[in-house]
């Protein structure tokens, strides 16, 4: 039984720990053992409100047994509650190659090797593909503190994601696109956007560029890397001895020095700040703002350089030049071709080669009916046989021939759509310059000053010029004339 005086030992105590989920029954050294019994340890616990397990109950028994035997020494009973655990918080599972966060692509399994070149640092997605799995939060298990309270467990999390363009947020937790473009992830929000854009160089942290669609490089294009994308590509810095192959139009804001390893072919415009020992194809305009250096160039559509000079190397232009200056003082071997269109050429020469030869094998046909049908003699089986296929072979040629020569004449007809042969020069055309029209060329000796312009006559089937009196004026009085 319990009497007042074990009720008054101050060295049975009890300390409530971590709201609740904790209880400490302490025996504490010098009380008068016969008073420190089980009933007064679980009356303490019991006061506070702990409730007590058939384990508990034994523990304070084992306790109260160790203090009887050494009174000096401390004893602890611990109680403890059922801990609650907290739900895992959501996440996000990128599908496999779709997290943009990551490099891709480059990497041979089979020989264990990686190409640095092919490891991109972007993500294209097409339509319909899931890149994105949202996992919800789970729910916390609640627990139990030492007087018996439920104690909820915090729920997870939900994960932080906001969707913009492109994005099909299912509510399975499904993300799947509906455009193609690039994956974008910043700042907890994730869209497709149809253009690409890079904010550094063209390099090793981004790899070869292969993209449906315009891109944007903040910096430039290092040497050896290739951008190949199908509609515009803007470069703000500048781009080294790398490969440019551009649908649409090409705007090389930083310029492009290539050390004649690089190549441009652009579908549409070409506009740059300088162009540097690049081999250059454009199928539309190019509009430089200094000078073009020692470049293989065909362009397409014009050339306008209003305030720079094409210096050096050799350039095909199907449309009308503009430009301030041809050639150097120095005197550097500068050709143009004008109003000339090389594949188009290549095309017409085959063609009209092919022309000939089916022309030479009609002729060698009617020359053997002619010779058959000289012969004379009986007209049998045998000699109608050989005259009706004489005759089937040369009108499927005829044919052919036809058919061929139409091809010529559209081909031509085109080409002299597509072609202007003239050159506008403001200030000077410097000597050691060639220009080549129609398998006609005209190298300067000496400098002529402009502005002038020099043509093709039709009319003379040479090349001709007109100077500020306005008066036209054959070439050949100012230049070397000679073939092509």
């Amino acid at each position: 039984m319990v009497t007042s005086d074990h009720l008054s030992i101050k060295e049975v105590s009890v300390v409530l720990r971590d709201n609740d989920m904790r209880a400490e029954l302490h025996l504490k050294p010098g009380a008068n053992v016969a008073l420190v019994t089980e009933e007064l340890c679980r009356i303490r616990l019991e006061s506070e409100g702990v409730i007590l397990t058939p384990a508990i109950l034994a523990d304070i028994t084992s306790a109260v047994e160790t203090y009887q035997k050494d009174p000096t020494q401390p004893v602890t009973v611990t109680v403890l509650g059922r801990t609650p655990v907290a739900g895992k918080d959501g996440y996000l599972q990128w599908g496999r190659g779709f997290n943009p966060q990551h490099l891709h692509g480059g990497v041979d399994e089979e020989h264990h090797t990686i190409d640095f070149y092919q490891r991109i640092s972007y993500v294209v997605v097409q339509p319909g593909e899931c890149f994105l799995n949202v996992i919800p939060p789970a729910p916390g298990q609640s627990g139990v503190d030492v007087k018996g309270k439920m104690v909820e467990g915090k729920p997870g999390k939900e994960v932080e994601i906001a969707f913009g363009e492109g994005v099909d947020a299912r509510s399975d937790g499904q993300c799947v696109a509906n455009l193609t473009g690039i994956l974008m992830y910043q700042g907890n929000k994730v869209w497709v956007d149809p253009s690409l854009h890079i904010t550094e160089y063209v390099d090793f942290g981004t790899g070869n560029i292969d993209f449906d669609g315009n891109i944007v490089i903040d910096k430039g294009v290092r040497d050896c890397f290739i951008v190949k994308v199908t509609g515009h590509a803007v470069v703000h810095g500048l781009i080294e001895a790398a490969t440019m192959d551009v649908g649409g139009d090409l705007q090389a804001l930083g310029g492009m020095a290539s050390k004649e390893k690089g190549h441009a072919n652009v579908g549409g415009n070409l506009l740059a700040r300088y162009l540097d020992n690049v081999h250059v194809m454009v199928h539309g305009d190019l509009t430089l703002e200094r000078e073009a250096v020692n470049c293989e160039m065909e362009i397409s559509g014009k050339i306008n350089i209003p305030h720079g000079s094409l210096i050096g190397g050799v350039c095909h232009v199907a449309g009308e030049s503009q430009l301030a200056t041809l050639g150097s003082p120095s005197g550097a071997a500068t050709i143009l071709h004008i109003g000339s269109l090389p594949r188009h050429e290549s095309v017409l020469k085959s063609v009209l080669d092919m022309l000939d030869r089916l022309q030479g094998e009609i002729d060698r046909l009617t020359d053997k009916l002619k010779q058959l049908e000289q012969t004379g003699g009986r007209r049998n089986a045998q000699y109608q046989e050989a005259m009706t296929e004489l005759m089937f072979r040369q009108s499927n040629l005829r044919g052919r021939h036809t058919d061929l020569d139409n091809r010529r004449i559209a081909l031509q007809q085109r080409m002299a759509e597509q072609t202007s042969p003239q050159l506008h020069v403001e200030k000077m055309v410097h000597f050691n310059t060639t220009l080549i029209c129609r398998k006609q060329a005209a190298t300067f000796d000496q400098d002529l000053p402009g502005p002038v312009v020099i043509a093709w006559d039709q009319a003379t089937h040479g090349l001709v010029y007109r100077d500020s009196d306005g008066k036209t004026k054959t070439l050949a009085t100012l230049a070397h004339i000679h073939p092509a």
